[in-house]
């Protein structure tokens, strides 16, 4: 990774630039050496990124989370393509992500979602206090989010709401993408 990806925006890129090499060979064109090394670095950046690690968590990446934080304290994770509030709980030890997906609009008493294992088998909700919430079990009222304080739209509007806010998600990420390439002077 060090030689053809430091950043994540980098790896976004490496799909373009394998493509861009490929198409060449497909043209009947040859590759350098370095050309050749570089289209093998990326298959395994890859092969870390997509296949082995999909959630962009690696068990070590959680050991090291979960060691150097300091109780009590919060932190931004970016994961799964988003940003999170983590928080490691001060007597505990116990790493939590804030839930602010729109799915969980109507169970006003999850709050927090907890980080315990890479693939989310292990996820516990809690909360405000951190007392366990079973998912099931939680209230589906669609008066308690705006209660909350909530600023999503209300049950009836949800889909709507979702809907608009995938658009405006999609609109950023298209925006971005345009100018990263733009950056890097792939326009």
């Amino acid at each position: 990774m060090n030689r053809v990806a430091q950043y994540y925006e980098d790896i976004q890129l490496l799909r373009f630039k394998k493509e861009e090499l490929e198409h060449r060979v497909f043209q009947g064109g040859n590759l350098y050496p370095n050309e050749q090394r570089l289209i093998h670095d990326i298959d395994i950046v890859d092969s870390f990124i997509n296949v082995e690690n999909p959630t962009q968590l690696t068990s070590f990446g959680l050991n090291q989370l979960t060691k150097v934080l300091a109780p009590g304290s919060f932190s931004i994770l970016f994961r799964n393509d988003h940003f999170a509030t983590l928080y490691k709980h001060p007597q505990t030890h116990q790493l939590f992500t804030l839930i602010t997906d729109a799915g969980y609009a109507n169970h006003a008493e999850i709050v927090w979602e907890s980080l315990a294992d890479v693939k989310g088998s292990s996820t516990g909700f809690f909360a405000g206090d951190f007392r366990p919430i079973s998912h099931d079990s939680t209230e589906s009222n669609p008066g308690i989010a705006a209660q909350r304080g909530s600023s999503l739209p209300d049950a009836n509007n949800l889909e709507s709401g979702a809907n608009t806010q995938q658009h405006t998600e999609q609109m950023d990420a298209d925006y971005a993408y345009a100018l990263s390439l733009q950056f890097y002077g792939l326009d």
